[in-house]
């Protein structure tokens, strides 16, 4: 499971995870959709979601194999570890690790700070 996990990470999407369903009718239990394929309700996420799908299904038949979801998670993990790599020799250290990570940290809580001071639309 933690496998699956980290290849659901390393895709940095979630398409797949959520069913869609075909009727039209609000159920606790079905998720909010705009119209069938939408998975989300904001355009740009379905916008990313596809672009990521796409992306993934080299064959363009509208469905991810196995392979291709593998390969896909492949080049992900790849760039990952090629980014947290800083002096390039091909190997991982505990500081290379943690640096990357306070980085990660620092900008996830940089871009909270950006969002919150962004002025309110209602009240400009």
């Amino acid at each position: 499971m933690k496998n699956i996990f980290a290849l659901l990470v390393a895709l940095g999407v979630g398409w797949g995870t959520t069913p869609v369903y075909a009727d039209d009718k609000p159920a606790m239990d079905k998720p909010a959709v705009d119209k069938p394929g939408d998975i989300s309700k904001k355009p740009r996420i379905n916008k990313i979601l596809t672009k990521n799908f796409n992306e993934t299904d080299k064959d363009g038949n509208g469905e991810v194999t196995y392979a291709e979801f593998e390969e896909r998670a492949l080049l992900n993990l790849k760039k990952r570890f090629e980014k947290m790599d800083q002096d390039q020799n091909g190997t991982l250290t505990l500081e290379e690790i943690d640096t990357h990570n306070r980085e990660k940290r620092k900008a996830k809580k940089n871009n909270r700070m950006k969002i919150r001071a962004k002025p309110n639309k209602a009240e400009e």
